[in-house]
């Protein structure tokens, strides 16, 4: 079970005021349990805190299906359906075995009305969301197949300028939503160009 000391311990909770914290986690909020390949999801609106584990994050379009990010200890899942009333956008699948905290949505929306700090901090969370999904969206947008690959690399390289793929090629062209033909092609023409560098299974950013 979750302890008042781990949850204060987390960007979003750090600094509410703990009887807040325990409040929650004996009224209402509940751990979850998912088996790798189990689609993550609570059965009701709640904001979820994955405390063990990787999982993955698709999203399908037409019969696509694109691989957004991958999720791991500290994440939080349902936040842009949490108040909402539409269909979940995006579906989860555990990578390997997941422990998820939920917080329905009654219970989470108490946790805001008594601390506003709170609710500042995830109001900054949904605000880098929005952020991401805009970076996402124009890299959906690029003209071309290599354009498309540069701008996810920029956008998803470490601070060293690498971009790390444990998942293999594979996993790279379904998250850009391309073949793995196309997906060489752009490598070898972005590689030609002198914009990246290809080493096992990384990939290195070059200065222009």
């Amino acid at each position: 079970m979750t302890s008042l000391e781990q949850l204060s311990q987390h960007p979003l909770f750090a600094g509410t005021e703990p009887a807040v914290l325990r409040r929650a986690l004996e009224q209402g909020a509940y751990e979850k349990s998912f088996a790798p390949g189990q689609q993550v999801r609570p059965g009701e609106l709640a904001l979820g805190l994955l405390l063990a584990g990787r999982a993955q994050v698709t999203k399908t379009a037409g019969h696509t299906k694109l691989r957004m990010s991958e999720l791991g200890p500290g994440s939080l899942l349902g936040g842009a359906t949490l108040f909402g009333k539409g269909r979940q956008p995006t579906e989860i699948r555990a990578i390997a075995s997941c422990q998820v905290l939920f917080f329905p949505e009654g219970v989470f929306e108490a946790m805001l009305e008594a601390d506003f700090g709170l609710t500042k901090r995830y109001i900054g969370y949904l605000t880098a969301r929005i952020r991401f999904l805009t970076d996402r969206i124009e890299s959906i947008a690029c003209p071309t197949a290599a354009d498309k690959l540069l701008c996810h690399l920029v956008q998803c390289a470490d601070e060293t300028g690498a971009l790390h793929m444990p998942g293999g090629m594979d996993a790279l062209a379904q998250s850009l939503g391309m073949s793995r033909a196309t997906l060489y092609r752009s490598l070898n023409a972005l590689e030609e160009a002198g914009r990246i560098r290809r080493q096992g299974r990384a990939i290195y950013l070059l200065q222009e």
